[in-house]
């Protein structure tokens, strides 16, 4: 006899922990870059092995948020409805053998991002594995650099139910979750220079429990240190803390990289636009609604109340807002006039504009409160009056300090009579009643060797403050202490509440512990003021970036503001920031007389749809085209944007122009969810001439442009040029680019989809700081046309562009001004080029190297058709055109290879670098010939050697960007994108063999081969697929439940298999039963499916305009509520190649 018994023994499971850890450099952000997870941490929890806790740095700090991770080579977010329709649910994502893609969720293109909850949940708690004495500080001086922090910390309750997808980010502090490909909670820290340790992790090293702390802590740490606590901040360093939760089959930890917005820069109003009156903050948001773009307003100094006048009325030209590191919206308005003049506001100005008495204040980034600097007042610091556990009592503290401690996030430093270096440690997380201050410290009983408490990060304002509370909330104030000596010790931080009733405000970090305002120095010592208009903001402007590293002391240059010339920063921002003119066709009878200057609208002004522009060129050539004479007509001084491309996702005004292959229309209010549709279409559209309070211009009252007849090579009808290529009107009408063509719009740092954000220059850079600052520097030079100078001891930064239309006399030479020879060097063919490749990281491609080929064939031409090509690559330019303007140029000033060397008197100490100069020297045959000045050398007796490059004019134009015309959509990353195939046609199916079939179809015309397929489903039941909308869930939708109520229940039977959006990992569930007359569905396992996981209704702002609730709220899911889909079918086959049949010779029962 034969017998067997079953056994069953434990099988370890082995998981690759290798981090690799290694020292390095954390990289610098501007603007939305992918970066790489640098592993700094890695521990087990000691009774639990399968819960891993892993800490990754992701950049300087701080930045804005995170956008995106990247697992694997795979994104959070999905690309598209074509991506969703792949890994967007559990169904389409499942591989055969069960294995699960990391799912999507959203939609890039709709400008969707990833979001984050509070996971902190319960009383705050102390630190409790060691106690704080007197004798553990031995600080020496006053410099502190980082000091003892004792905060409290909560515990965390992660879940996987949160919504998951927003328009911000993860933010500071937030987590996000999946359990998709692995169980994982990861919890984001943003980099502040004063940001608190991690809770999770302070909460497991301080576990009253030795067992539920970490692995190597436990077993190996000798506990003569704290192993993780509220010091260990890593501060100023954006990192993620990870949890994962492993399961059995899993051997390896995925790889993370991070798609983030990066850090905020200082502007100074460069671009004229001004941020609200943060003083004002509570009216302000009140009336916001009430300025619009388009409207005419009045402007008043806020001190004087005197008019700001204007030759023609005051317009609110633009208006948007962005979202700061904390989440909040922070508004931006320029103002202009009809003539494109701004308004002239001092950069310590505050003024207003009003609309019928309803006023909106403004401050320039340095307006402050007081006119002058006030003096500190008394300390916030008193004795203290009795001591305990955790516990101290200050009875005659003032009515200040009081309402200082009660103050949200303040905290204290204390005194001791045997330790002056105690005054350096920082207390927070207590709690203030009665004169008493609870929950103090740690694990310690105070002694009478501690005397008196200050309130560590508050200071007492001058009398002339404002009596109102939190009214400088939010606010920037600056600390200065003034010595005898004459030097000055600066402190700055930010105001996180006021008290007006004591004139009392706390900062969001301590003061340094040597120079707490109003401490241990003579009256009057120090003084502050506060900054009510700080222009401080992510940007994608190269000029403000550089301008932000080099000023940077942690990661630039460090320097001061008096070392820059500011107003050279300035200009050369405005420059970059270079936008399109647009160009229109009418026929020539409509836009005969009609005069440069006059302005012209369309639509209402304060909606989506309007558009105003001043006519800044008339073509003067008739063009005979199909037996019709026409004309184009460009705009400049842009307001809004004439006609948008149309998507289901876009929230449109009424009558607004939108467009589609071709085909221009009038929208209707809000989102078009059912389609472009077929019937309504415009073959003309009218713009009205605006007249009242403008400059008297020539031009029809109705301005009537075609929107039919040409359209540009993507399909906008309405705004359009000519090219000869085609002798038609089919060239882009955008000088630069149409904002309709970037279809991933908020991955290359645009906060929205608008013709506002397209720039000539623009950059998402990821800074490599283990690089000489020298070599980082001429790399962002070389990327936006950039010349940074040194110069009467200043730096200052100037672009590369035109020559100027006239030159001045000390910019012109002749032969007889040169001393000695002329030194003439031709660089030769080897660096002259007719061809290139660029190679640009792409958001499209994940952020990978995305390479495009580029010829000129004229070029090729005059050198004989021989390739001579440029390799070009960029790193800080994720934006195709911006990336194409600069390869195209590369191209052109290659062709001009002459430089020339020459010296000339003491009229050359007027030039400078980078300046273009007009040279005349018969012996080459230069006449009036340009060059750009390289370099200067002085020499002792004020002589100037000068060597200047041969400039080519044409390399610094601009041409209209040709988009493929032959078919498909041209998108970022400079390919055509096929869109969907329509369905296949003619399917017929015959039997083969008994029980057998043959499928044969034709493919639609829009198939491609090389890039589509056609799969081929069986059902296992009569019912293949439905899908319904889940109404509720039980009394809680976030709760497991059994028992889902559904909007409709037809096709639905018991058996079959349920997904839903955001479905667990390897979850199998079915109905076990159907109750048609309340539409319930019984589940066979109870399970947690909230609602609205894929969308929900846009939020309700009272304050903003269509466009902009458009960006705020979430962006219409493709459905309303959550979808489940009920299924009985499998996938049998994927075509490759033009396959068009499919043979199945007997049908299996599976």
């Amino acid at each position: 006899d034969v017998s067997t018994r079953e056994v069953e023994y434990d099988v370890p499971t082995e998981l690759d922990l290798k981090f690799n850890m290694q020292a390095k450099f954390l990289p610098v952000v501007y603007g939305v870059q992918r970066i790489d997870s640098i592993p700094m941490f890695a521990d087990t929890r000691f009774n639990l092995s399968t819960q891993v806790h892993a800490l990754y740095g992701l950049a300087e700090g701080r930045i804005t948020g995170l956008y995106d991770l990247q697992l694997d080579g795979h994104s959070s977010i999905c690309m598209d409805k074509q991506d969703y329709d792949v890994r967007g649910t559990i169904e389409v994502a499942e591989d055969a053998d069960g294995t699960i893609d990391f799912l999507c969720k959203g939609f890039q293109n709709y400008g969707n991002t990833l979001v984050g909850y509070d996971a902190s949940s319960g009383q705050a708690v102390s630190q409790t594995t060691s106690a704080v004495g007197q004798n553990d500080f031995s600080f020496n001086g006053k410099s502190t650099g980082v000091v003892p922090q004792f905060d409290d910390f909560k515990p965390v309750v992660f879940k996987h139910s949160e919504r998951a997808i927003g328009n911000n980010g993860i933010l500071h502090e937030l987590t996000h979750s999946f359990d998709s490909p692995i169980d994982c909670h990861l919890t984001f820290h943003s980099g502040k220079a004063y940001q608190k340790a991690n809770n999770r992790m302070v909460s497991i090293a301080q576990a009253a429990n030795a067992d539920e702390r970490f692995k190597v802590q436990r077993d190996y740490y000798n506990q003569k240190e704290v192993y993780w606590g509220p010091n260990h901040r890593l501060l100023d360093t954006a990192y993620l803390h990870a949890e994962f939760r492993i399961t059995e089959g899993e051997t390896k930890l995925p790889k993370f990289k991070a798609v983030v917005k990066g850090v905020s820069v200082e502007c100074f109003n460069y671009d004229h636009s001004y941020a609200l009156d943060i003083s004002r903050l509570s009216s302000n948001t009140s009336q916001l609604k009430n300025f619009q773009i388009g409207d005419q307003v009045q402007l008043y100094n806020t001190v004087t109340t005197n008019e700001i006048t204007s030759l023609t009325p005051w317009v609110i030209h633009d208006r948007w807002f962005f979202y700061d590191a904390e989440g909040s919206k922070n508004y931006r308005f320029i103002i202009k006039n009809s003539v494109g003049e701004y308004p002239t506001i001092l950069s310590t100005g505050r003024f207003y504009m009003e609309v019928s008495s309803v006023r909106l204040y403004f401050a320039a980034y340095a307006a402050k409160a007081h006119g002058t600097d006030k003096s500190v007042g008394a300390a916030l610091s008193t004795t203290i009056s009795g001591r305990g556990a955790q516990q101290i009592s200050i009875s005659s503290a003032s009515n200040a300090v009081k309402a200082a401690l009660a103050l949200s996030g303040a905290s204290v430093k204390l005194t001791s009579s045997k330790n002056n270096s105690f005054i350096h440690a920082n207390f927070s997380g207590f709690t203030y009643s009665s004169n008493t201050l609870n929950n103090l410290g740690s694990n310690v009983t105070w002694t009478n060797d501690i005397i008196s408490v200050i309130v560590g990060n508050g200071i007492q304002l001058d009398s002339s403050a404002t009596g109102s509370d939190n009214v400088y909330n939010g606010a920037r104030i600056t600390v200065t202490r003034n010595f005898d000596d004459g030097t000055k010790y600066t402190q700055t931080r930010k105001i996180v509440d006021y008290n007006g009733s004591n004139k009392v405000a706390v900062v969001d970090s301590p003061w340094d512990g040597g120079y707490i305002p109003g401490v241990g120095e003579p009256t009057n010592a120090d003084t502050y003021n506060i900054e009510l208009g700080v222009d401080e903001r992510p940007s994608i402007n190269p000029a403000m970036q550089m301008m932000d590293y080099l000023r940077s002391k942690r990661y630039g240059k460090g320097l001061k503001l008096t070392d820059i010339d500011l107003p050279s920063f300035i200009a050369s921002g405005r420059e970059c920031d270079q936008q399109s003119t647009v160009t229109v066709v009418g026929t020539s009878a409509a836009v005969d007389n009609l005069e440069k200057g006059a302005v012209y609208t369309y639509g209402t002004a304060g909606t989506t749809g309007y558009f105003r522009g001043t006519v800044y060129d008339v073509e003067t050539t008739d063009r005979n085209i199909g037996g019709a004479l026409y004309k184009q007509v460009t705009f400049s001084n842009v307001i809004g944007k004439l006609g948008r491309k149309f998507n289901k996702y876009t929230n449109f005004a009424t009558n607004e122009l939108i467009w589609e292959n071709g085909v221009a229309k009038a929208a209707t209010s809000g989102y078009m969810t059912g389609g472009f549709g077929t019937g309504g279409n415009l073959t003309t559209a009218t713009l009205t001439k605006l007249t009242a309070n403008q400059v008297a211009k020539n031009g029809p009252t109705s301005l009537v442009i075609d929107v039919s007849i040409f359209k540009s090579g993507n399909g906008n009808p309405i705004v359009k040029s000519f090219t000869p290529n085609f002798n038609s009107y089919s060239a882009s009408g955008y000088s630069l680019y149409d904002s309709d063509d970037i279809k991933y719009w908020k991955y290359v740092g645009w906060d929205y989809p608008d013709q506002r954000n397209v720039t000539r220059h623009q950059m998402n850079q990821s800074i490599n700081t283990s690089q000489p600052l020298f070599t980082n520097v001429n790399k962002m030079l070389d990327q936006f046309n950039g010349m940074l100078r040194y110069s009467s001891g200043k730096y200052s930064l100037a672009i590369k562009s035109k020559q100027p239309s006239t030159f001045d006399p000390l910019e012109i030479f002749e032969a007889g001004d040169i001393i000695g020879t002329l030194k003439l060097t031709d660089s030769g063919s080897k660096k002259t080029y007719n061809t290139a490749q660029l190679s640009f990281p792409d958001p499209q491609n994940k952020f990978e190297n995305r390479e495009i080929g580029f010829f000129d064939s004229n070029f090729l031409k005059e050198d004989k058709g021989v390739p001579k090509n440029l390799s070009y690559q960029v790193r800080g330019i994720t934006n195709y055109f911006n990336a194409r303007f600069n390869v195209v140029q590369k191209i052109k000033e290659s062709r001009y290879g002459l430089t020339v060397n020459f010296q000339v008197g003491p009229r050359g100490l007027a030039l400078i670098p980078g300046e273009v100069i007009q040279l005349s020297y018969p012996r080459f045959g230069f006449e009036s010939k340009s060059f750009r000045v390289l370099a200067l050398t002085f020499t002792a007796d004020c002589l100037v050697n000068v060597t200047a490059a041969e400039h080519n004019e044409d390399a610094y134009i601009v041409e209209n960007v040709q988009e493929d015309v032959t078919g498909g959509t041209f998108q970022l990353g400079g390919v055509p994108i096929k869109q969907k195939p329509t369905e296949p046609s003619g399917l017929t199916a015959s039997s083969n063999s008994p029980g057998g079939i043959t499928l044969v179809w034709a493919h639609s015309a829009s198939f491609s081969p090389l890039t589509h397929n056609v799969e081929i489903w069986r059902g296992t039941g009569s019912t293949r697929s439905t899908t319904t909308n889940l109404t509720a869930a039980a009394t809680n939708p976030t709760a497991d439940t059994t028992a889902v109520v559904v909007s409709d229940v037809t096709g639905i039977s018991a058996g079959d298999s349920v997904v839903f959006r955001n479905s667990p990992a390897g979850l199998k569930v079915a109905v076990g039963g159907v109750n048609t007359s309340t539409n319930t569905l019984t589940l066979d396992q109870a399970v947690e499916i909230p609602l609205n996981v894929e969308g929900s209704s846009v939020e309700t702002v009272p304050d903003l305009t269509t466009s902009e609730v458009d960006s705020v709220g979430t962006i219409p899911a493709i459905s309303a509520r959550t979808q489940l889909t009920f299924f009985k079918a499998i996938k049998i086959h994927t075509t490759s190649g033009d396959e068009n049949e499919y043979v199945d010779p007997v049908i299996s029962s599976d």
